[in-house]
């Protein structure tokens, strides 16, 4: 999860809630993906069993979408529904959260740092 500045006292906005990793954010709290298919990472659901992995995360639009409850959203929506909480209440969790927690940076992939450099020589006519 990306570290944020936080002013208000302290406390994110939603804004910045939204664009913390759900990956990662799920990855802290235990889960991790049964498969990952190109940008879509799929879960067991953790809102109920299941023996089949029906909770899918696009990790390009940071959303998520549950297809045995019908029902997705962003890391705010997820949280308001894992915890059964309320707006407010997820904004002093993840407040709280990573005022204790240091992010840990996300690697870049080899293969991007790749295509960079070969579009910089593409670019030059090299």
């Amino acid at each position: 999860m990306r570290e944020r500045t936080r002013g208000n006292g302290g406390l994110l906005n939603l804004v910045q809630i939204k664009e913390l990793d759900i990956v990662d954010y799920l990855l802290e709290l235990g889960f991790e993906p049964d498969k990952i298919r190109k940008v879509d990472h799929w879960y067991l659901s953790p809102f109920r069993n299941e023996r089949t992995a029906s909770f899918k995360v696009n990790r390009n639009l940071n959303r998520w979408y549950d297809h045995g409850l019908g029902s997705g959203g962003n890391l705010v929506d997820f949280a308001i529904l894992f915890y059964q909480c309320t707006v407010r209440e997820v904004v002093n969790l993840f407040s709280d959260y990573l005022s204790f927690h240091k992010p840990r940076p996300r690697p870049v992939p080899r293969m991007l740092l790749l295509l960079k450099v070969y579009w910089k020589f593409y670019r030059r006519g090299l």
